[in-house]
């Protein structure tokens, strides 16, 4: 199953996302959730602090220098 949330800021996507991510996967269903938001708020919604997020930041962009070289 594919989910894709957008719309207008302010109606409430972020928190809608991490309910359904934490929902699925308290299901025992394999989840990604993507935040392509500027902001970056799914992380911190989903539990993840802020280190953790720098980490994930990190992670990918060292990432994509491998794929790129």
């Amino acid at each position: 199953m594919k989910v894709a949330i957008t719309g207008k800021g302010g109606v409430g996507k972020t928190t809608l996302a991490s309910t359904l991510a934490r929902l699925y996967a308290d299901e025992g269903r394999t989840v990604l959730a993507a935040d392509v938001d500027p902001d970056a708020n799914l992380g911190l919604a989903l539990g993840l602090g802020l280190l953790g997020q720098a980490l994930l930041l990190l992670h990918a962009q060292l990432a994509k220098v491998v794929v790129e070289h």
